[in-house]
């Protein structure tokens, strides 16, 4: 389904029948398919993570945007530039019992921390015309269980660090339309350790390896008034 945002409070002058009629055709007229991202975190250092995200593809008030909703370029002014760093640390455990096929323990605290990182970039060639430029994490996994825990010859320890650019262009059609988009290229690096299950008695398995895919991303944005605007992207 569409992810449909509100930047600020409808305006009161607003014709709310203009209004019903416009978000009825952005739903018919925007349709997307879901799909699931089990390792996709949102946390890139933005100012959204203030907000939990709550408006991230229709505020439109830094570089940020560039990768939150390209659209959103539209409204930014000149040239900016904007990185972002931090540190993730999670806590994965693990509980045995009696219908657990391989006998062991509970592994101890698998999580760590991680690294985020991220730089967005906006670049106005006119005011209608605008690039932009992202580099950043955004999906990744750390685990290290202890050797002898009941899954260690699944994994005992885990890592996945991806780096993702994503360069984008957005136009202004109208005063109150904005398009974006631009392709995708991400990179991938997966290192695994797992005990070898008998009859290798207490030997270790290593995978190693990376990978590059492609995708691409669009965006929308929608300025109702001056105090209503609406964004929607795909990924």
């Amino acid at each position: 389904m569409p992810r449909l945002e509100s930047a600020a409070n409808m305006n009161a002058k607003t014709n709310p029948v203009k209004i019903s009629a416009f978000i009825a055709s952005f739903f018919i007229l925007m349709n997307t398919t879901a799909f699931a991202g089990g390792l996709y975190i949102n946390e890139f250092g933005t100012p959204s993570m203030g907000v939990a995200g709550a408006g991230a593809n229709a505020v439109a008030s830094d570089a940020s945007t560039s990768f939150h909703n390209p659209a959103g370029m539209t409204r930014i002014n000149g040239n900016e530039l904007m990185g972002t760093a931090g540190l993730l640390y999670a806590t994965v455990k693990f509980d045995p019992d009696a219908d657990t096929p391989i006998p062991g323990g509970d592994g101890g605290d698998a999580g760590g921390p991680a690294p985020i990182i991220g730089g967005f970039y906006v670049h106005s060639l006119s005011d209608k015309w605008k690039l932009g430029a992202n580099l950043i994490t955004i999906t990744g996994a750390v685990l290290d269980y202890d050797d002898d825990w009941a899954g260690r010859y699944l994994n005992t320890e885990l890592t996945i660090l991806t780096m993702t650019f994503y360069p984008s262009i957005a136009y202004r059609v109208t005063d109150w339309l904005s398009l974006g988009g631009g392709p995708q290229i991400m990179y991938a690096d997966l290192e695994m350790k797992a005990k070898a299950p008998p009859p290798n008695g207490n030997g270790e398995v290593k995978i190693d390896g990376d990978d590059v895919a492609f995708g691409f991303g669009l965006g929308a944005l929608f300025e109702v008034s001056e105090r209503t605007r609406y964004g929607q992207r795909h990924l």
